[in-house]
């Protein structure tokens, strides 16, 4: 997200692959997500959307239960999800280039595999970047955010419902994960734009069936218009999705 507001539309498409520990005994899992949002921005400062789509939540076998023969896997199909954002910013600063920009999202999933286990949540997600934009193209994003997927799991066979959220060997500061990103916006009517972030932890890794493993990456393509008025040229303010979920 870059420059956005007064009256501001935008609208895009956006796939997110994030990659996590589960449970104190740190299950691998895999949270990809497709989907489309709709952001207004009624002001330079602020910007309100929502967006929905759907989320494969897949869940391997910790290192400590692979040769448990009791012990499964959880493996889903697409299932429908969504949520809303909030996005708060600051004036530009730097010759107009620079600014800070806070954000928030609640996302909510329901997933079941083919035995009937399911696991449904929230994933909330919020922190804070500071962007550059260079040649009102090319917008730079550096930050951090709380990252934290809950929810609570439900057997096939029955029995206690269990809660759990993001593995914390290391306390609070598991919940942390960087933010870098890059968006550029083209020429052309409603100034269509794609934007990538990644977003890895202190433990990023790589799980090789599920990928990412301690972090995210995520890729948006959109565009934006204001309302009421004429599409903005290059040089003025517009709304982009870097910190989309």
């Amino acid at each position: 997200m870059s420059e956005f507001g007064p009256s501001q539309v935008s609208l895009s498409l956006f796939f997110d692959h994030s990659g996590q520990d589960l449970f104190d005994a740190m299950y691998p899992s895999v949270m990809n997500t497709a989907g489309a949002s709709l952001d207004y921005a009624p002001w330079p400062f602020v910007q309100a959307g929502i967006f929905g789509g759907a989320t494969e939540f897949d869940v391997a076998l910790p290192d400590s239960r692979l040769n448990d023969t009791s012990a499964h896997s959880f493996n889903t199909d697409y299932s429908i999800s969504g949520g809303a954002s909030l996005k708060l910013a600051t004036p530009r600063i730097a010759s107009g280039t620079t600014r800070l920009v806070g954000f928030g999202a609640t996302t909510y999933y329901d997933n079941k595999d083919n035995p009937g286990n399911e696991k449904r949540g929230l994933v909330y997600d919020a922190g804070a970047t500071v962007q550059c934009m260079i040649a009102n193209r090319l917008n730079l994003v550096l930050g951090g955010e709380f990252y934290a997927v809950t929810g609570e799991q439900t057997s096939a066979r029955g029995g206690t419902k269990v809660d759990f959220t993001n593995s914390q060997p290391d306390g609070i500061v598991d919940f942390g994960r960087g933010i870098v990103g890059v968006e550029w916006f083209f020429q052309g009517k409603n100034r269509p734009f794609i934007s990538v972030a990644f977003r890895p932890t202190g433990s990023l890794g790589w799980h090789d069936q599920l990928g990412l493993r301690g972090g995210s990456i995520s890729v948006s393509l959109g565009a934006m218009a204001t309302i009421g008025k004429k599409t903005p040229d290059a040089g003025e303010e517009e709304p982009g999705m870097v910190d989309e979920p």
